[in-house]
């Protein structure tokens, strides 16, 4: 019975991936502007308006879009008297969890299948930004 029961420990924490057990799929960002008040948009890889708002706020955002593949989003950000700013959100490996963590604990699995599928491998990167105004 001992010998099930730490062979299903093993096995269970063979299959998970660090970075989805830490991280999840979601992140929380923060969005901010000089000066504050700005309306945001912010648009998936396939154009579509996953967030808007209004400076400052914090949004969640799916961390990836498949397999490897990071969200890949961009924000736009308008205010009357400013010029309108559009850029891609920085987003990244996720490398303390990711790499690191998995190393340790996720194995083989967490790397290659647990955590790319989730999109907890990837990170994004707060958003600061002063517009440029009249």
């Amino acid at each position: 019975m001992r010998i099930l029961l730490c062979l299903s420990l093993c096995f269970a924490v063979l299959l998970s991936g660090c970075a989805s057990i830490v991280c999840g799929s979601d992140k929380r960002v923060f969005i901010s502007s000089v000066p504050t008040g700005a309306d945001f948009t912010i648009e998936n890889a396939r154009g579509y308006v996953t967030s808007e708002g209004v400076t400052p706020a914090t949004v969640s955002l799916k961390r990836g879009r498949g397999w490897f593949k990071a969200g890949d989003y961009k924000i736009t950000f308008s205010k009357e008297g400013c010029r309108q700013t559009t850029f891609p959100m920085e987003q990244g490996l996720e490398t303390g969890w990711y790499i690191v963590g998995n190393l340790f604990f996720g194995g083989l699995i967490g790397i290659v299948i647990v955590d790319p599928l989730t999109g907890a491998m990837w990170d994004i990167q707060d958003v600061r930004v002063s517009l440029d105004c009249d």
